[in-house]
């Protein structure tokens, strides 16, 4: 892989991550009801088989941290639904 970013959403409000490797270009679109928090952290996991400068690797690594403790804390606060 070259390059991993959690793109922007769509219109219909799907995230997406874009892996770019030498020989294409792959989206990987989620469904809409998939936290944005979740869809930073698998793009950040992603990131880390880049071959980047040691400063942007922490940075992403720093990103995944910090999507993943806000996906924690939206749960605690009781924002996530369950079903019985």
């Amino acid at each position: 892989m070259r390059y991993v970013r959690a793109a922007a959403q769509d219109g219909n409000g799907r995230s997406a991550i874009d892996v770019i490797t030498p020989d294409e270009n792959i989206r990987l679109i989620f469904q809409a009801d998939i936290e944005n928090a979740h869809v930073d952290a698998l793009a950040a996991v992603l990131a880390e088989s880049m071959t980047i400068p040691d400063a942007e690797r922490d940075e992403l690594e720093w990103r995944r941290y910090a999507a993943l403790e806000a996906g924690e804390q939206e749960e605690s606060a009781g924002t996530r639904s369950t079903t019985d």
